[in-house]
Parts: C-alpha cells; structure tokens; sequence
C-alpha cells in the first residue's frame, strides 16, 4: 500500500473513532429523556440513509450481489446486538467506565483471530492485549 494511502485510511479511522465517542456522549446525554428503542432507531435510521445515499453516488447497488451474504447477514445482526447491548448500558453507567470496558474489545479481538480466523497470534500481541486489558482493570477497580 502507498504511503499516501496510509495516510488517508490514517485520516478517515481517525475521524471515525472521534465521530463514534461525539455518537456515544450524544447517547448518554439524550438516554436520562429518551428510551432506548427510540435512540436506536433513529441512530439505525440515519445510517441507513447514508449508505443509500453513498450506494446511489458510487454506484455500489448496481454491484450488489446476495449470493455468500450470510456470513454478512450474521455479523450485521452480531453487531446490532453489541450495539443495542452498549447503548442500553450507557444509561446505567457513567461514559468513562463504558470506554474503560470497551477497551478491552483488543483481547477479545486477538482471542477470536485465532479461534476464528486461525490466524497465527505472536507472543507480543498477546502481551500488548493483556497489558491494555490491565489497564482496562486499573481504569473500572472491579470489586
């Protein structure tokens, strides 16, 4: 990959982790008043907009194919739950400890790209994952 590449996809994640913790504080702020479903189905809504909206300009619909889609199907729907589960635990909890538990989605990510992926995990990203995971424990003091 291009050097320049790596700094665009840099760029757009980067704008994409700040966009999705300015999503989660709009969530937290508006739970105390609104009820989940309602939150959700908006949120769902909007984004259902904007991929159509990208679909239309890029011309993505005219590609679409459904053949192989459920292992797509199934992640969309894993996802829909992570989601509803995390937003409904934004109301009972403070947002830091809510982040604080998030993080430590890098054991979990490392754990499945093994058993999943049978993807070979050195030592070191083991270590790097546990680490973080520690500090994972520091931040929310369990017990």
């Amino acid at each position: 990959m291009h050097q320049d590449r790596k700094l665009w996809a840099v760029t757009i994640l980067s704008i994409g982790i700040f966009l999705t913790g300015l999503q989660d504080a709009f969530i937290k702020y508006l739970s105390a008043d609104y009820p989940f479903h309602q939150l959700q189905l908006i949120r769902c809504a909007l984004a259902v907009a904007l991929v159509a909206l990208i679909g239309l300009f890029t011309g993505a619909f005219a590609r679409f194919r459904w053949e192989g889609m459920w292992p797509v199907v199934a992640r969309g729907l894993l996802l829909g739950g992570a989601s509803a589960l995390y937003y409904i635990s934004l109301a009972a909890m403070t947002l830091a400890d809510a982040m604080a538990i998030y993080f430590a989605l890098p054991l979990i990510v490392v754990a499945l790209s093994g058993l999943m992926l049978r993807e070979e995990v050195q030592a070191w990203r083991w270590f790097a994952a546990l680490a973080g995971f520690a500090g994972v424990l520091i931040t929310i003091r369990p017990g």
